[in-house]
């Protein structure tokens, strides 16, 4: 819904625009073919996202005659879409696909999740996304834009005695692992932990009982 206007996901019939100004006598007051088969939409300022093949960004601003501005082509089908500020959140065939759409001309994918199988629904409530899959109901955290990699090491790591200190930044919320290894070639997984706000801090006492020791951080 948008003001009196109803905006419908109508299969391959595309976008529908209904005045709902009278409820009891709903009006179709525009419409647009996609080319392709819509199957869900969702409204931010005067724009409607259509879940097509890929998104599809559509000018709503005058509802009798919707006009595309952008879109982002995907490899499969999409069958849900939800929009949260800059960013819309596409699930379908291929799993979950984050859609900059700061510039509705030119949506950039800025990220996503291929692991969560094919995905039937997603829902924005508050700060966490709400995903149906094959897999079950998934709970994410909202996307969010780092200024780096999603986890590094800061500051760089330090060695007092025989004990290393680790301390790890990144993405909170983000599951990391940390494996060692004596030659770069085997390795063994240490300890493990979740990312939060401020640096995550790791100290390895049986570091000076080895010649040579690595680390390296991952993400599950």
């Amino acid at each position: 819904m948008g003001g009196h206007s109803a905006y419908l996901a109508f299969g391959y019939a595309g976008l529908k625009v209904v005045d709902v100004t009278d409820p009891t006598d709903p009006q179709q007051a525009g419409t647009y073919f996609t080319g392709g088969h819509t199957w869900d939409v969702a409204l931010g300022s005067h724009y409607a996202y259509l879940a097509d093949f890929g998104l599809q960004v559509i000018d709503v601003s005058n509802p009798a005659n919707p006009q595309r501005v952008g879109s982002y082509e995907a490899k499969s089908y999409s069958y849900s879409v939800a929009v949260s500020g800059n960013y819309a959140y596409v699930g379908g065939q291929e799993g979950l696909d984050v859609i900059d759409i700061s510039e509705p001309a030119r949506p950039q994918r800025v990220g996503g999740n291929p692991e969560l199988g094919n995905i039937f629904s997603v829902v924005v409530n508050g700060d966490r996304l709400f995903v149906v899959s094959e897999k079950g109901l998934i709970i994410l955290h909202l996307f969010t834009q780092l200024p780096g990699p999603p986890v590094s090491f800061a500051p760089a790591p330090t060695v007092q005695g025989n004990t290393f200190h680790i301390s790890l930044q990144g993405l909170p919320g983000l599951g990391v692992i940390i494996e060692r290894s004596v030659d770069l070639l085997q390795w063994q997984t240490w300890t493990n932990g979740i990312l939060d706000a401020v640096p995550l801090q790791f100290e390895d006492a049986t570091a000076g009982l080895n010649g040579r020791q690595f680390y390296r951080a991952r993400s599950p």
